[in-house]
């Protein structure tokens, strides 16, 4: 067995602070894909609002908010 000038525990702890770091760098826990995909949500929503997303409640309604919302939205995301 090798003999290192750490305290006991000091790798442990090590190791917990390197994953705890690992975690918050890619934004949470979860699968990486799922949590690329909702940051990609996440920056567009708030990049275009509501310029590029339709309200599917309004679309077969006649009331007036739905009449605004049947207006074509150029690049539409969704």
């Amino acid at each position: 067995m090798l003999n290192l000038p750490w305290a006991e525990g000091d790798a442990e702890r090590a190791a917990v602070v390197c994953f705890d770091d690992w975690r918050d760098a890619r934004s949470g826990e979860g699968p990486g894909e799922l949590v690329a995909a909702m940051a990609a949500i996440r920056a567009a929503t708030e990049h275009y609002g509501e310029r590029r997303f339709r309200n599917l409640d309004l679309v077969h309604s006649t009331e007036p908010a739905a009449l605004i919302q049947q207006v074509a939205i150029g690049d539409q995301l969704g």
